[in-house]
């Protein structure tokens, strides 16, 4: 799917990514949720396609991190490493959201992608995507194997 398409499940606490090399990469410190306290986006590449997935904190609590949401690749993409690596990318679009991108850098025939999601208003969850960017012509494969956050022109990524 493009822009605009279904590819996130919302989830019940706790969700399982065991066997998932889940982990391999996080960013905590986006406040997806609104609520107040960072929350922390897991990569977990090992798991068909690889997934990412959103934990809200809540305070004071021992298991005060449950999953909000699991965001995935189509099947076909089997292999993609979707969440080796995960970037709160702020403002992306300038309307005072939390964007987050994540990367597949197996995806397109071992090119890479990787994927923005955001809420529909700046007062809701990311959980639309955005954009799907590739690599320039000419790059080597892997594009999405890291991510950061930088701003050029407004919004970042």
């Amino acid at each position: 799917g493009g822009p605009g398409a279904p590819s996130v499940v919302f989830l019940p606490p706790p969700v399982d990514v065991g066997g998932a090399r889940a982990g391999a990469a996080l960013t905590i410190g986006a406040d997806a949720d609104f609520d107040g306290r960072g929350d922390v986006l897991i990569g977990a590449p090992g798991a068909g396609t690889g997934r990412a997935v959103l934990m809200a904190t809540a305070p004071g609590e021992a298991e005060g991190i449950g999953a909000v949401i699991d965001y995935q690749l189509p099947p076909a993409e089997r292999g993609a490493g979707f969440g080796v690596a995960v970037a709160s990318v702020g403002d992306f679009r300038g309307e005072n959201g939390r964007d987050l991108a994540i990367g597949a850098p197996d995806a397109a025939g071992g090119q890479g992608v990787v994927r923005v999601y955001g809420g529909a208003r700046a007062d809701s969850l990311p959980t639309i995507l955005l954009v799907e960017v590739g690599p320039p012509d000419g790059a080597p494969p892997g594009f999405g194997y890291s991510l950061g956050r930088t701003s050029l022109t407004g919004g970042s990524i």
